[in-house]
């Protein structure tokens, strides 16, 4: 069974990793070439966390694979839109 601490420790991590990424999606969306690296660098950020949260879902009781579920449902939104913007160029 997976500790409460380490469910609410990957949320805030997931959280945090999303929110840097609508960052640099934010400036690739102001500046079409943007940084490239630190766009691509938030892309394996979210690659990297979604992956941690899947293996942790799999320990998790039912409520906790609800929390991270939905967490990698909002990993997933932002991959998708950061991969739609950069197809945009």
């Amino acid at each position: 069974m997976v500790i409460h601490q380490q469910v609410d420790f990957y949320l805030l991590k997931a959280n945090q990793v999303i929110e840097q990424a609508q960052e640099q999606l934010n400036v690739g969306m102001q500046v079409q070439e943007g940084d490239v690296a630190e766009y691509t660098n938030a892309q394996q950020q979210l690659e990297e966390i979604s992956q941690e949260i899947e293996a942790l879902s799999r320990s998790a009781t039912a409520e906790q694979r609800d929390q991270l579920g939905r967490a990698q449902q909002r990993l997933r939104q932002m991959q998708n839109q950061m991969i739609l913007q950069r197809s945009d160029y």
